[in-house]
């Protein structure tokens, strides 16, 4: 079982990642190129950082 200061240290990183990602899909969509699949990547990520949180 991990322990709770993993798992805070675990959201803190993905949330600076997504962080990141999102910004690079701005830029992509400003470039005028797909980012469908990010999205969804950063979509599952979203959903398990809520998990971690719950």
């Amino acid at each position: 079982m991990p322990t709770l200061e993993f798992v805070r240290s675990e959201i803190e990183r993905m949330r600076t990642q997504m962080g990141r990602q999102r910004k690079e899909i701005l830029q992509l969509q400003r470039a005028g190129i797909g980012t469908a699949s990010a999205e969804a990547l950063l979509s599952r990520m979203q959903a398990k950082v809520d998990d971690l949180c719950a």
